[in-house]
């Protein structure tokens, strides 16, 4: 796999001593303790990116363990970024530390009631979400009562063509009204028509 420029520079960065004293003075703020598990931990994460490398405030990182800081760039390499992904990949990202650490917390195993629309259910994957510094998820919302529950993608697609139906009415409809009355063609703009055959 070939690393893109600006990974090759922020590992470059990663290895200065400048990124060294912001890791030890990161630890030395929070404690080797890692912010999603407990355990002790010594890797620095950065929450943020900030626009000039070496000029990160401790607000922006996040002391984490080994585990708990794979996981949650797994799933960001995974996914292409973390604002939401599906909830069977952020079931699949999660360790076995962290479901332990649910199931605890729950008092019943994660396996059981992480794809549940149930209150547990929901507390599992906002556990999870937090865990993977993930924004949200999706794949449980029904969208239509009579059908299973749809992906994000199957639900982006079915609005676009929802989309395309109507456009392709109003076309319609518009191509009956200047059969019936030429002088109606004024009133409607070039953007209008425009509009309208990019839709259909």
């Amino acid at each position: 796999m070939s690393l893109s420029i600006d990974q090759i520079s922020h590992r470059r960065y990663l290895k200065s001593s400048t990124w060294q004293k912001i890791r030890t003075t990161a630890l030395d703020h929070y404690g080797k303790i890692c912010n999603k598990c407990g355990e002790y931990a010594n890797d620095v994460h950065h929450l943020y990116y900030p626009e000039v490398q070496g000029e990160e405030t401790i607000e922006s990182l996040e002391v984490l363990c080994r585990d708990c800081h794979e996981a949650i760039h797994g799933i960001q390499r995974g996914n292409g970024c973390s604002e939401v992904v599906h909830i069977q990949s952020l079931y699949n990202y999660l360790t076995e530390k962290h479901k332990k650490i649910i199931s605890e917390k729950l008092n019943v195993p994660i396996c059981l009631v992480f794809m549940c629309d149930s209150l547990d259910g929901k507390r599992a994957r906002n556990m999870a979400v937090k865990m993977l510094n993930v924004g949200g998820y999706y794949g449980l919302e029904k969208k239509y009562e009579d059908e299973k529950y749809l992906t994000l993608e199957e639900s982006r697609a079915r609005q676009s063509k929802e989309k395309r139906k109507e456009a392709k009415k109003r076309k319609a409809w518009e191509k009956l009204l200047l059969n019936s009355d030429p002088r109606l063609r004024g009133k409607l703009t070039k953007k209008n028509e425009k509009v309208y055959s990019s839709e259909a």
